[in-house]
């Protein structure tokens, strides 16, 4: 078995942690579940680097946490 490993730097965690307390307070108050449900973490390979975004799956919005420093 082949297993693939995705690291978020330190700038690019608080990013998505402010992200995650933003939403936890506006969206999360709205329903009741568990974070792993409220949080979608996309990583996309590229020649230079990986991209890396984190969505709210409650209302949809998305930011681009990608560290470009660290390409």
């Amino acid at each position: 078995m082949k297993e693939i490993t995705f690291k978020i730097q330190d700038k690019e965690l608080e990013i998505a942690e402010a992200f995650i307390k933003k939403h936890r307070s506006s969206c999360g108050s709205k329903h009741n579940l568990t974070l792993g449900e409220y949080f979608t973490y996309t990583f996309m390979p590229t020649g230079i680097g990986t991209a890396k975004t984190i969505k709210c799956n409650l209302c949809g919005e998305e930011e681009n946490i990608t560290d470009y420093d660290c390409w």
